[in-house]
């Protein structure tokens, strides 16, 4: 009967320790992923920033901000 129990136990220790295997490989993973998609994030932010900043620009030397002649 003991050696039922330890084999029991051995058997649900081997089935916890490749879950945890498997919860981890998935975890680095993930955690690889995240900072692709930060890099990725900043990237389109900056590029954003850049357009915003060409509007601005075009509008500045533009007819829209000119205050018309009879102000």
């Amino acid at each position: 009967m003991n050696d039922d129990i330890v084999e029991d136990l051995q058997t649900r220790l081997a089935y916890q320790e490749d879950t945890l295997n498997k919860l981890n490989d998935l975890v680095v993973l993930q955690t690889r992923e995240l900072a692709d998609v930060k890099k990725q994030l900043a990237l389109v932010y900056k590029k954003m920033s850049d357009m915003s900043y060409q509007l601005e620009s075009q509008q500045d030397g533009g007819v829209d901000n000119e205050v018309p002649p009879h102000y």
